[in-house]
């Protein structure tokens, strides 16, 4: 996670302790937990027991622990986030990795998100600062709680990787690897509500592109469900490659034309949205094609780094991409665009700046 990458390499006055509170998958797809099998009839009592047993866990690592701030992140962590500022009376800094302000059809569980809410609000009303990762996100939590601090952190990541920068090599080499086809990749979990069967349709229908989808579904089964959608169609030219290690996504990203971000906007939480693929993207000098979320187009537009296509377009989006080139003016040009947000717009320094003082002044 980028935030951890920021703690790592904060001044040496701080020291960042990882505690995995909930989740069954790593990034690669490898289970936490030993009830990754297949359920029975006594499987969902064995995962709520679990939970209770790691709950317990978790408070009881809270309560001895002497760390000076808690950064939650997850709104999984909010219960105990709640614990450690309402009964501990200790510093908590609020970092919402999604945003669930108002009920949506979205929610799985409204009784869940309604709980949440309330801890998030008991939260903020004892003064806990707010980490948002988009100028809408701010916007809309201000709205919210007014009185409430709230900082804008951004994703990116933080390491100190080998970073392409000759923009002439790299579109050499790309064009070696694509044969003469512009090479798309959609990194991350391989979700509906994240890309459709209906762009992979619009996508086969082309002889000028081809598309590899990096990741998985952690549930197992739609990934499984496009594996048999491309089988069943003898689709050649769109192709699932399975889990990736985080360290691998670098050069996996390096080696293909434009990243596709088609997410399906069905929230609040997805239009307000700046993924950390995103930003993957940008250190890797890699355009993006997203769909026409509020922040993540207008930052795309503004800075000329892809294609925003309306929700549902496929279609029109492979359009644009067939009269494409992976060698023309306007791709070179497109990367060099790249390059400058990834140099100005991307500053380590400062990031790391917002979350120490965050970390210095928490409630």
């Amino acid at each position: 996670m980028n935030r951890l990458r920021f703690q790592r390499e904060l001044s040496p006055e701080w020291k960042a302790d990882v505690l995995v509170v909930d989740g069954r998958y790593f990034p690669a797809g490898t289970a936490l937990d030993g009830c990754a099998a297949a359920p029975d009839a006594s499987f969902a009592w064995k995962r709520r027991w679990q939970k209770v047993c790691r709950g317990v866990r978790v408070v009881t690592t809270l309560a001895r622990h002497p760390a000076a701030v808690l950064h939650a992140h997850e709104h999984g962590t909010l219960f105990y986030a709640w614990f450690w500022r309402v009964v501990l009376r200790r510093r908590v800094v609020w970092d919402p990795h999604d945003m669930y302000l108002r009920t949506t059809t979205h929610d799985r569980q409204v009784h869940r998100a309604t709980w949440k809410r309330r801890w998030e609000r008991v939260l903020i009303r004892c003064g806990t600062p707010i980490a948002v990762v988009s100028e809408g996100m701010r916007t809309l939590y201000a709205r919210s709680f007014p009185e409430a601090r709230i900082e804008l952190l951004r994703s990116f990541p933080s390491g100190d990787e080998e970073r392409e920068s000759d923009v002439d090599a790299l579109i050499r080499r790309r064009a070696e690897a694509g044969g003469g086809k512009l090479r798309l990749v959609y990194p991350g979990l391989i979700l509906r509500t994240r890309i459709e069967t209906e762009f992979l349709e619009a996508v086969s229908r082309s002889s000028h592109l081809t598309l590899d989808l990096y990741g998985l579904d952690p549930a197992g089964r739609y990934d499984r469900e496009l594996e048999d959608w491309v089988r069943a169609h003898a689709v050649g030219n769109v192709r699932l490659r399975g889990p990736y290690a985080p360290q691998e996504l670098p050069g996996i990203l390096a080696a293909y034309h434009f990243a596709v971000l088609p997410f399906v906007i069905d929230s609040e939480n997805m239009d307000y949205c700046m993924p950390n693929k995103f930003y993957q993207c940008m250190a890797a000098l890699l355009p993006v094609v997203v769909s026409e979320m509020e922040d993540l187009g207008r930052e795309v537009r503004t800075y000329d780094l892809g294609y925003v296509f309306r929700p549902g377009d496929y279609a029109g989006a492979v359009s644009r991409l067939e009269a494409l080139a992976p060698g023309d003016t306007g791709y070179r040009d497109r990367l060099l665009a790249v390059r400058n947000y990834r140099e100005t717009r991307m500053n380590r320094g400062e990031e790391q700046s917002i979350l120490e003082s965050l970390y210095r002044n928490p409630a």
